[in-house]
């Protein structure tokens, strides 16, 4: 409704046209049809309109409030690396050690997520779903999914691993080449695991902006997924990944969303940097959140862009992003059957989609008020305001 009275209360000012409009139909000259023309648009942008909220502001509110990614606990593996030259890798169970591990994080997750819902991604090796169910059991969330989800396995390492002096000499090779680049004989390089969680982000990101997103993710996986998901989502370049260590079992990110809509790394939980390991500084995890536009390494003759995430942008950058939230809206529009179809065949169709969008972004600056002047109280009314 307050969509609608904003378009209504512009509509006579844009056009000049009186407020007794007919919309019957009956009358036959042209200010009529002119007049018809206008209320079908405006009929149209309200349908645009309530798009952009459904999609673009209640998206922003119901977003996650964290991500947690999650290292397994101790495995047999890692004890006695022996073990991979005759038991496949996916198959390698937690030590009695790596079962206690799980346990106690358990129970620190509990306090950190309290009663909130929680969605997890789990990867299907062994020693991560041991993890998952072992410390499931001692978060004991009320609302909760479990997922299995293959892109989030560790590297390939190959089928039945050498022996462990051939193995040793392989990984001395890969240190020496590049652990992000090297790839292991019948198995996968740092990139290639890149890519497939690549892929995975982008489900991920489209789960997320769902109306029925859960308030937490958790991701249990391996530590090298954990490295190159901080790479993906932060944009890092190969030699700050090449920077940062593995976390130990158990380890965890949290990745804690701002009241920017950003998310950011927990620095009660950090990272081991540098060729010595050290923990990094929170002056550190700041720079390493700040994302990079495609993991620019130069520029010249531009502004650096500055990412953010729906519904935080304020001013001329907002205005074009709702232009191309009302491009894909418009022909969603266009395609709609039923009321907005006819209206489309028989009134609509002589207008061009951009006189729509026109419309559109004369009303929101017409109606614009800056989110940073507004008062706590009337922050989401002038967010509603704004679409």
């Amino acid at each position: 409704s307050t969509i609608w009275a904003l378009f209504s209360s512009a509509a006579p000012r844009r056009r000049g046209r009186s407020k007794d409009v007919d919309l019957t139909g009956s009358g036959a000259g042209e200010q009529d049809l002119e007049d018809r023309h206008f209320w079908a648009r405006a009929g149209h942008f309200f349908y645009l309109a309530e798009r952009i909220k459904e999609h673009y502001y209640v998206k922003r509110n119901l977003y996650p409030r964290r991500i947690i990614l999650v290292r397994h606990g101790e495995s047999q593996g890692n004890v006695d690396q022996a073990m991979y030259a005759h038991i496949p890798d996916n198959m390698i169970p937690l030590t009695e050690h790596g079962v206690e591990q799980a346990k106690g994080l358990g129970r620190k997750l509990k306090d950190i997520v309290g009663g909130e819902s929680v969605l997890f991604y789990v990867s299907p090796y062994t020693r991560a779903m041991q993890t998952w169910e072992t410390l499931v059991g001692e978060m004991d969330p009320p609302v909760y999914e479990a997922r299995e989800e293959p892109r989030i396995r560790e590297q390939d390492f190959g089928n039945f691993q050498k022996s462990q002096p051939k193995m040793q000499r392989i990984k001395d090779e890969r240190e020496r080449f590049g652990r992000f680049f090297y790839r292991f004989p019948s198995g996968e390089s740092g990139a290639d695991v890149y890519d497939r969680l690549s892929s995975f982000l982008e489900d991920l990101e489209t789960e997320m902006n769902s109306p029925s997103c859960y308030d937490n993710y958790v991701l249990v996986c391996h530590g090298l997924l954990m490295r190159l998901f901080l790479m993906r989502y932060y944009r890092w370049t190969v030699d700050q990944f090449e920077e940062v260590w593995n976390p130990g079992n158990c380890g965890i990110y949290i990745l804690d969303r701002g009241s920017d809509g950003r998310f950011q790394i927990n620095p009660s939980f950090p990272l081991k940097v540098g060729a010595a390991g050290e923990m990094a500084t929170e002056d550190q995890i700041g720079e390493m959140c700040r994302r990079r536009n495609g993991n620019r390494i130069a520029s010249k003759g531009r502004a650096a862009k500055k990412t953010t995430l729906p519904g935080t942008m304020p001013g001329l950058t907002t205005f074009l992003h709702y232009l191309k939230l009302v491009k894909k809206a418009s022909k969603m529009a266009q395609d709609k059957k039923g009321f907005f179809g006819r209206v489309k065949d028989s009134i609509v169709t002589p207008f061009q989609t951009s006189d729509i969008e026109n419309d559109l972004l004369d009303v929101i600056k017409a109606n614009y008020e800056d989110p940073e002047k507004t008062n706590e109280r009337g922050r989401s009314e002038g967010k509603i305001r704004q679409a």
